[in-house]
């Protein structure tokens, strides 16, 4: 497996950028992933605890916060104080991080990725991976735009540190990289992963909570700060000056009781030094300057907002927020918000005031131009998480092979260099060494894989063990009675004599369970037909509903003799794509296996039509939490619309593949239809959302206490054991 380190220098939005990156390579099984920390250096708080909880490992470059406060750009002005931090900077990088950088990355990575390649001391990273043949990706931290008053020279630099490829966000941000040389195959239009969690979540909601927790008025006026001295466009005084300019310009606005201006500073400006320039700049108690607040759930509680030169700008516009932006002095509008037309220019002074109130009162007039913005500045808007998984995990798989012998391009770059003489002893140097590590890494990666292949087998085990020692136990201490007024949705997957996964079960296995079932208190209704119970809240009765994944053969072979035996009713859940096709399934638990056809489906339709009803599984069974919205749409439609014609019939259910779902694929599958089931283990009582409804997988290896308590809807021993350990484990196997 490839080993990918991400360098982060934020605890917010880097840390929000590639996070869900390394999350999908791992769960994907395509790149090892770590994290290499330079917030301390910044004086921000480590990510380590955030990372650590996701499953990930974490280097901290150095070891405690470097600066004691945050730096609020005042290093940045100058002549003088820019020379001495220049000064500061190469000697901090000779004496602590070069060689610490080093130590972290031997043995060398397959890949590393950094936001940043032009700003210190990202300037200094990109140099030295070029020096050790080491490839990273420039993953884009923000918006891109020229800043005609920048003084700081990484500024200009970004994009020019010789990075194999460039994730950047869209075709605007593929321009700036250009003109600074950068050629076109290596720019990749992939978007903003931080983006894709931005616009699947309810900020409306956050915003509201934001607001009474923090005693806010009824309309907020947002101002979003950032260290535009630490660029060079301005001194910290004139920046503070222009802020309090811009308050006490709003004066006529305060007459409104409801409106509150919210002040959100960057994490390396100083609240004290904001809250002494506005001291009286609005009415007592209208004015509140925050720091460590949340973004976004401010950006959901906002009527309107404005900003200096922030990436904030286009994540307000992608909320559907009015923006405006802040007329920097000697500089003008920074970004392209204001020339696009997206956002209202505001110059502090006469008529400021009159400009914020039209931004309130109509914050939909640059609807058009809004959209044409965010069309120019993102490739996508949704599924940008898969784009640039996609892209790592490519970048990695071709740098392995060429890092195998890292000295052959310099030797072929010295033609005139002599040849070794033969009968002189070969001494251990870099390629000798660059070959022992080669070995050492392909060592570690096969006892990777054995060890691997030995914790899946000790994890079934130890399933196993508990299934069978221990809830006997729990089933004695509490019985195994269904909970009142619950709806319990048991999943199977496939149900065959020779089970090759631990999901699958044998014929008998299933025998036992519909035995128990159909002579237990739990009334056993159609899928459908619990749904319509649970939402009007029908739910008297304990309620049972079977399930079964995927539509493999041995369903119509093993499963349906059995419920017509037994006379229980069950929904099996088809991928139009794999039926159409007869394809082998792709993913794990189905491979080697096919999907019934479109003839065996509709002669299991007439045959068990009065007891086997079918749902919809999505026309290719995809991860659809990863894909743009428009298409998960033609993943539901198309799949309903091949069980309509070639079938003649509507699904009513959907079941999410993989068991994977967001509050964004959960809004589509909730318009179409009237339930969706998750991977979610657990019971459904009133109120649940009937978009994600929980289920409970019964396993092969469940012994007979096991599937009493699955049948009841009751917590296993090792549902508790996993959730309790598996943090654990992960934070051991790091180590």
């Amino acid at each position: 497996m490839r080993r990918v380190d991400f360098f982060v220098s934020s605890p917010g939005h880097h840390v929000d950028t590639a996070l869900p990156v390394a999350e999908r390579l791992a769960r994907e099984g395509a790149a090892r992933c770590r994290f290499v920390s330079l917030c301390e250096l910044r004086g921000l708080p480590s990510p380590g605890p955030r990372l650590e909880a996701a499953g990930f490992a974490t280097v901290a470059v150095v070891g405690a916060r470097v600066r004691p406060s945050p730096a609020s750009g005042r290093q940045a002005t100058g002549r003088v104080r820019r020379l001495a931090r220049a000064a500061l900077r190469r000697a901090a990088w000779r004496l602590l991080l070069g060689r610490r950088l080093a130590r972290i990355l031997d043995p060398p990575p397959d890949l590393v990725v950094v936001p940043n390649d032009g700003a210190f001391p990202y300037d200094r990273i990109a140099a030295l991976l070029r020096s050790r043949r080491v490839p990273f990706l420039l993953l884009q931290e923000g918006v891109r735009f020229d800043y005609p008053g920048a003084t700081d020279p990484g500024y200009h630099r970004q994009g020019r540190g010789g990075a194999s490829a460039i994730a950047a966000w869209g075709e605007s941000s593929a321009e700036y990289f250009r003109r600074r040389g950068v050629p076109d195959e290596r720019i990749h239009l992939v978007g903003c992963p931080r983006f894709d969690a931005l616009l699947a979540t309810d900020w409306a909601a956050a915003g509201a909570d934001a607001a009474r927790r923090l005693g806010l008025g009824g309309r907020v006026l947002l101002l979003v700060t950032n260290p535009i001295d630490d660029l060079g466009l301005t001194s910290t005084a004139e920046k503070l000056a222009l802020v309090r300019r811009f308050a006490a310009g709003l004066g006529p606005l305060f007459e409104d009781p409801e409106l509150t201006l919210v002040v959100k500073i960057h994490r390396r400006e100083s609240a004290a030094d904001y809250r002494a320039a506005l001291a009286g700049a609005a009415p007592e108690g209208r004015l509140r300057v925050v720091g460590d607040e949340p973004l976004y759930p401010l950006l959901g509680a906002a009527a309107a907002v404005v900003v200096i030169a922030s990436t904030v700008g286009l994540e307000a516009l992608l909320l559907g927020r009015p923006l405006g932006v802040l007329e920097v002095p000697r500089v003008g509008y920074v970004h392209d918000y204001v020339g696009s037309g997206a956002a209202a220019a505001l110059a502090p002074g006469d008529g400021l005031a009159d400009s914020v109130g039209a931004l309130l009162e109509r914050p939909a007039a640059r609807r058009r131009e809004v959209e044409d913005y965010l069309s120019h500045t993102l490739a996508v808007r949704r599924g940008a998480t898969r784009r640039v998984a996609e892209l790592v995990a490519g970048l990695a798989a071709e740098a392995g092979p060429r890092r195998a012998d890292p000295d052959r391009g310099r030797e072929l770059s010295d033609p005139g260099a002599a040849a070794p003489d033969p009968r002189t002893p070969l001494e251990p140097g870099p390629r000798r060494r660059a070959a022992a590590r080669d070995r050492e890494r392909l060592g570690a990666a096969r006892r990777g894989r054995l060890r691997g292949g030995v914790e899946v087998a000790l994890r079934v085990a130890i399933e196993r063990f508990l299934s069978n020692a221990c809830d006997p136990l729990v089933a004695r201490l509490r019985p195994a009675r269904p909970e009142p007024g619950s709806l319990t949705i048991l999943a199977f997957h496939s149900v065959t004599p020779a089970p090759r996964f631990k999901i699958d079960v044998t014929p008998g296995f299933l025998e036992e369970v519909l035995s128990r079932v159909a002579g237990g208190s739990q009334q056993v209704v159609p899928l459908a037909d619990a749904v319509r119970r649970l939402v009007a809240g029908d739910l008297d009765s304990e309620l049972l509903s079977l399930t079964f994944d995927d539509g493999y053969p041995d369903f119509l072979e093993h499963a349906a003799p059995l419920l017509a035996r037994y006379r229980l009713p069950a929904t099996v859940a088809v991928v139009p794509g794999y039926v159409e096709s007869g394809e082998e399934f792709p993913f794990a638990s189905g491979r080697g296996r096919r999907s019934l056809g479109w003839r065996e489906l509709a002669g299991l339709l007439e045959r068990y039509g009065d007891l086997v009803t079918l749902a919809n599984h999505s026309q290719s069974h995809r991860d659809l939490t990863s894909l743009p919205l428009e298409e998960v749409a033609a993943e539901l439609d198309e799949a309903q619309a091949a069980l309509r014609d070639r079938l003649g019939i509507e699904p009513e259910v959907f079941f999410y593949p993989f068991g994977f779902d967001d509050e964004a694929t959960a809004e589509l599958v909730g318009r179409r239809f009237a339930a969706g089931l998750t991977g979610r283990w657990g019971t459904n009582r009133r109120g649940a959302d009937r978009r994600r409804l929980a289920r409970i997988t019964l396993m092969g290896c469940d012994g007979p206490a096991t599937r009493r308590l699955k049948i009841a809807g009751r917590a296993t021993a090792y549902q508790v054991a996993r959730d309790l350990v598996s943090p654990l484990v992960r934070r051991r196997r790091r180590r």
